[in-house]
C-alpha cells in the first residue's frame, strides 16, 4: 500500500531535523554560489505550490539578507517581465519535480535575454536544468505528489540558504545566528505539537469540518505564502472555492462576500507585529459568519476552531512552517472521511490537454 499525506507529514518532522542538523553541508555550495557577486535583490518565478514555497521564505530572506526579495508566477514573468531584469538580480526559478512548463518556458526565455538565473529543485537532472547556470537542491526524500512535507521542506532549505549567507557575509552576527539555528532546531517539534492539536480538534468536531464549502484565507507578510498554500491544498484535494485577501483588504468590499456559509482562516503569532489586528478582525468577523479558525500561540483566543500551538521565541517569519500543519491535516481527513477527491478525470484531462508538466516528471 503506498504513502498517503499522513505519512509525508510524519515524515517531515524527521526530515526537518535532518535538514537543520547538516545545514552546512547542505546550504555550502549556495553561499559561495551567492557570495561571487554583489546582488542587490532576489527574484524568484515559479507555479503553484512553489510560488506559495517562495513567498513563504521572503520575509526571512529580507530579514537576515536585508536585501529586496519579490516573486512572480512564471507565467507572467516569461510574458510580461523577463526583459526588465537587472543585472544586480539574482533570478530564481522554483519547481518541485523541475517539470513545470510554464517556469522552464521563462527561464529559456531569461537566458535567450543572457541573463544569469538558478534553479531550486528536487531533482539535478530535470528539464529545468537545461536552462539554468546551476540547480540546488531541496535535499528531502522522494515522494508527496500533493506537497505536504515539500511545502514545508522546501520553504525551510530556503530559509537555511539564507541563514548561513548572511552569517557568512557577516549580515548578521553570531549570536543572532544562533537564536535563529535554536529556533529551527525546535521546528520538529512544532511540527509535531500543530499536527497532535489539529487531530484533537478535527476528533471533536468532525461534521463542523465536513460543513466546509467555501473559505476566504486572510494573510499578511510573513503569512501569505501560507494563505496561498492552504487554499490550494484545500482546493486540489477537497474541491472547493478558496480565496485569499491580504489581512486589511478583507475590510475594504470583499467581507460583503462572506457569509455564514463561508469558513475564514487566520494565521496568528503574539510577537507579529500584526498581531493586535489579527485579533482584533478575528473577534470583529463573527458578526458575518460563525465559521472561523485561527491558529495561534495567544492563549487569551477561544472559540471552538482556535488551534492553539505554543510559541515563546520562534519568530513570525519562521512559524508559518508549523502553522501550515493543522490546515494539511483538516484537508486530508475531510477527503478521507468523506471519500472526497478533486483529482476528477476531466481535470486530468486539462492538464494534459494544456500541458503544464514537462515529459519526465516525478515527486
Amino acid at each position: 500500500m503506498g504513502k498517503n499525506h499522513l505519512d509525508y507529514m510524519l515524515e517531515a518532522v524527521e526530515d526537518a531535523k535532518k535538514q537543520v542538523e547538516n545545514r552546512k553541508e547542505i546550504t555550502k555550495d549556495f553561499v559561495s554560489f551567492f557570495l561571487k557577486k554583489k546582488y542587490q535583490r532576489i527574484q524568484f518565478v515559479a507555479s503553484g505550490t512553489s510560488h506559495n514555497i517562495a513567498l513563504t521564505a521572503k520575509p526571512f530572506i529580507q530579514k537576515v539578507l536585508g536585501i529586496e526579495v519579490n516573486v512572480q508566477w512564471a507565467y507572467t514573468f516569461c510574458n510580461y517581465d523577463v526583459n526588465y531584469v537587472a543585472d544586480d538580480t539574482l533570478v530564481i526559478f522554483c519547481s518541485q519535480s523541475g517539470c513545470s512548463t510554464n517556469t522552464a518556458m521563462a527561464a529559456q526565455k531569461l537566458r535567450e535575454n543572457k541573463k544569469e538565473a538558478i534553479g531550486f529543485t528536487k531533482f539535478a537532472d530535470s528539464p529545468l536544468s537545461k536552462y539554468v547556470t546551476k540547480v540546488f537542491s531541496y535535499n528531502f526524500s522522494d515522494g508527496d505528489k500533493v506537497q505536504y512535507k515539500g511545502y514545508i521542506l522546501s520553504s525551510l532549505t530556503i530559509m537555511l540558504y539564507a541563514l548561513e549567507t548572511a552569517l557568512e557575509s557577516k549580515k548578521i552576527s553570531e549570536n543572532e545566528y544562533n537564536l535563529y539555528v535554536k529556533q529551527f532546531k525546535a521546528l520538529p517539534s512544532k511540527l509535531q505539537e500543530a499536527r497532535e492539536n489539529a487531530a484533537e480538534i478535527y476528533e471533536r468536531n468532525r461534521e463542523w469540518h465536513y460543513d466546509t464549502n467555501e473559505l476566504v484565507l486572510l494573510g499578511c507578510g510573513s503569512t501569505m505564502g501560507i494563505a496561498y498554500e492552504v487554499a490550494l491544498k484545500y482546493r486540489e484535494t477537497y474541491g472547493i472555492p478558496a480565496t485569499v485577501l491580504e489581512l486589511e483588504e478583507v475590510l475594504h468590499g470583499s467581507e460583503g462576500g462572506i457569509t455564514n456559509n463561508t469558513t475564514v482562516i487566520l494565521f496568528d503569532q503574539k510577537n507579529s507585529v500584526v498581531h493586535e489586528r489579527v485579533k482584533a478582525i478575528y473577534h470583529n468577523l463573527f458578526a458575518l459568519t460563525s465559521r472561523i479558525m485561527i491558529v495561534t500561540d495567544d492563549e487569551t483566543i477561544t472559540g471552538r476552531e482556535v488551534i492553539q500551538v505554543s510559541n515563546s521565541f520562534i519568530c513570525e517569519e519562521i512559524a508559518p512552517l508549523y502553522q501550515v500543519v493543522p490546515f494539511q491535516y483538516f484537508a486530508y481527513n475531510i477527503c478521507k472521511d468523506l471519500r472526497v477527491s478533486a483529482n476528477t478525470k476531466e481535470r486530468s484531462e486539462i492538464s494534459r490537454g494544456l500541458k503544464i508538466k514537462l515529459p519526465g516528471v516525478r515527486y
